[in-house]
Parts: structure tokens; sequence; C-alpha cells
């Protein structure tokens, strides 16, 4: 391979989405040598032509894309079973038991926002199939004036991953004051809600800092959710004679 001809091959492999719309005459006015220079070159290479040879680019682009695509799944998946496993680990038996037996003897509320309001309905539902019944408040003001009429007979779980939302917080200061039970889910640490809280339930979850938008995942809380919900049909209904 002569100069003229390693030339024209860098410029190929350093401009290779240009090159697979450029004509043969184009490259090599692009490149100051003869097309037969660049006809000669992709002889060289192993190709009957340029026209093969940028055929042969655009296939490797679009393997390139579906290899990156499929790394992205495998990395999605595998990031959403790493939080679950982490949530699982941070599962305290005896915290479970006492929420257990809130299910037994308290009135139960949820509360969270946006997309915690969601996850909420999802136990708020489970438990109603089991006749416990329990109430998500989706309406802010109406949640703070039912707060106001809680005691001591009543329980709420409140859902913030990062315990720092202000809905959240105001709505355990005012369940807390009047002698609720207030329940926190958070992801770990110890947040504010989970200060205020008697007793935390912590997922693992992380931020995704490449968007502007609430793209933590709530799926370890469902999971959390539905740990608990077995473990209390375990425990009371299937262990009924």
């Amino acid at each position: 391979m002569n100069k003229s001809e390693f030339d024209v091959l860098t410029y190929i492999t350093n401009h290779q989405e240009k090159v697979v719309k450029m004509t043969v005459s184009q490259l090599a006015k692009e490149t100051f040598v003869s097309t037969a220079t660049v006809i000669r070159l992709c002889k060289k290479l192993g190709f009957t032509g340029f026209n093969e040879l940028k055929y042969n680019l655009k296939k490797q682009k679009k393997a390139l894309n579906l290899e990156l695509v499929e790394e992205s799944y495998s990395q999605i998946i595998k990031k959403k079973i790493f939080d679950i496993q982490k949530t699982c680990e941070l599962i305290n038996e005896e915290v479970i038991e006492k929420v257990l037996n809130i299910f037994r003897t308290k009135k139960i509320h949820f509360f969270g926002k946006g997309l915690s309001e969601i996850t909420c309905e999802y136990l708020t539902n489970q438990l109603l199939q089991i006749n416990i019944l329990a109430i998500n408040h989706t309406n802010t003001h109406i949640a703070y004036l039912y707060g106001e009429k809680m005691d001591e007979n009543d329980a709420i779980f409140i859902l913030s991953l990062s315990g720092e939302t202000s809905q959240p917080l105001k709505m355990a200061q005012i369940a807390k004051t009047r002698g609720a039970t207030v329940i926190s889910v958070t992801t770990i640490g110890m947040n504010s809600l989970a200060k205020l809280a008697d007793i935390n339930l912590f997922v693992y979850a992380e931020d995704d800092d490449e968007v502007e938008f609430d793209n933590k995942s709530r799926a370890p809380v469902l999971v959390l959710f539905q740990i608990i919900f077995d473990m209390y049909i375990n425990k009371y209904i299937k262990s009924l004679p």
C-alpha cells in the first residue's frame, strides 16, 4: 500500500459516516488522489469496488448500533435487578413484623405524590382484597384534613423516595402531631421523612442523573410491598384452619 492509498484509508477510517454518502469521485477529490487510486485501494481491501466498500461500512455501522442497543438493554436490566436485590437485603424482619401487626390493629392510610401515589395504590388494593380497610389519599388538601382527625388508632404509610418532598413531610408532621403511627418508605439513608417516622422501610433506587424528570424506579417499592403482603398472607391467612 503506497502513501496515497494509505491517506485514503486513513480518511475513510476517520470519516465513515461521511464516506458512505460520497461518490468515488468526491472521495478522490477530498483526499487529493485519482479515482483509480480509490478503486485500487478498495480491491486491495478485498472489495470489488467502492460501492461494495460503502455497503460494508453501512453494515458495520448497523451491527455496531445493534450491539450498543443490546448492551443498553442489558445494562438497564442488570441495574433494575441490582436495585431489587439491594432492597431485599435491606429488609428487616422485626420491622416487617411491626408492619404486619399494624395491619391488624390500626386503620391504614397511604400517602405519596406523583409516581409514588400510584405505587401506594398497589398495596392499598392488595389489602382491600383481604378485607383490610386501607385508604390511599390522592388529594393533598383532603389528606391534610384527614390527618388532622387521626389518632393513635391510625397508621399512615408515607412514600417519598428522596424523603425530602414537601407534601409528604407535611403529611407526616400532621399525622405525628395527632398521635398516628407514621411509616416512612424512602431510599436508604436518614432523610427528613425517615427521621420523622416511627417505623422506617427502606428501598434501594439510584437517581438517573441524565434526565431532568423523576425517573427513579418504583419497582423496588412494589417488590417490598409485595413481600410485606405475601408475609401477611402466609402468617395470618394461610395458617387459618
